[in-house]
């Protein structure tokens, strides 16, 4: 029809408004900062989500709660026990093993209460495991029945886990021009707070999706802990990281012996922070990020 004018809508985080609203929070202030940010050029509009990202996410936050969850009664329950005199090793796998021998051993100082108590949050403990088990083999499914996915899983510390979420927040991340663009719509580049010509790069910004960010730090921390460096092209650069770590540590640069590596004495000391945001890899300001190394891989630029 002649004259109809086409409108397409976009969307964009409330913080961009928030910055150019002059006056208190009401409705025409409201609208009026919309409008005045939505005419800025330079405005950064959010990539609209598919009716499947949405339903990959809202999988995750219930796989995340039932994780909290299962966490909560595991520490209320060790608690419980140490009120008599009971301790329970850490970690879930030993936690499973452990209470049921406590619960049906006579000779502790369990009251017929407390251990009934126990027997009932155990048993909320099972049901939760296993609908945290149902969750695990959709999200698995999911990943292997996206070719996004499958991309994803081939880079180190990238699970199922990990590459459906990445896909559910990101998409295709045809929306990034670089792979460095990426990196600080998760909020893993440096924090920079400069004035007068001189540069100040602090942590990282931890903009974003601060659930998958969580989620990549895991992976990276899992690569520093057990990837082969002598078959993956990241294990030079994690070595560095280590030796860049021992030379910030007490061993100092003058330490010939200091060789890094997960044997090495202050190897706890490595800050996955530090690999997330700056790490100086020459005389300039070069950066070396393992996420970004990941979203090239993503995206197609490496």
């Amino acid at each position: 029809m002649a004259g109809t004018q086409v409108t397409t809508a976009r969307a964009r985080s409330p913080s961009d408004s928030c910055a150019v609203r002059e006056a208190l929070r009401e409705d025409k202030n409201d609208a009026e900062a919309i409008a005045e940010a939505a005419s800025r050029p330079a405005m950064r509009f959010v990539e609209i989500q598919s009716e499947a990202q949405v339903d990959i996410q809202a999988l995750h936050r219930m796989q995340d709660q039932k994780v909290a969850l299962r966490t909560q009664l595991v520490c209320q329950m060790r608690a419980f026990c140490v009120e008599y005199g009971i301790a329970v090793h850490q970690g879930i796998g030993k936690f499973k093993a452990g209470l049921p021998r406590i619960l049906t051993d006579q000779g502790n100082d369990l009251t017929p209460m407390m251990r009934r108590t126990l027997r009932r949050l155990f048993e909320d403990f099972g049901h939760i495991e296993h609908r945290i088990t149902e969750i695990t083999r959709e999200v698995e499914a999911l990943a292997a029945s996206d070719e996004r996915g499958r991309r994803l899983m081939t880079v180190p510390g990238m699970g199922p886990l990990v590459a459906t979420a990445f896909v559910a927040s990101a998409g295709n991340a045809s929306q990034f021009r670089r792979a460095k663009d990426l990196a600080a719509w998760l909020g893993l580049v440096p924090r920079e707070h400069s004035t007068g010509g001189k540069t100040t790069l602090l942590g990282i910004s931890k903009r974003g999706n601060h659930y998958l960010r969580r989620l990549l730090i895991h992976g990276a921390r899992s690569c520093v802990m057990h990837l082969n460096r002598t078959s993956d092209r990241l294990g030079s650069w994690l070595t560095g990281l280590d030796k860049h770590a021992c030379q910030q540590s007490h061993c100092g640069p003058g330490r010939k012996d200091c060789a890094g590596g997960l044997g090495h004495p202050h190897a706890a000391r490595l800050d996955l922070r530090a690999a997330a945001s700056r790490i100086p890899v020459g005389p300039g300001q070069q950066t070396a990020r393992f996420e970004v190394v990941m979203t090239r891989q993503l995206i197609g630029a490496a």
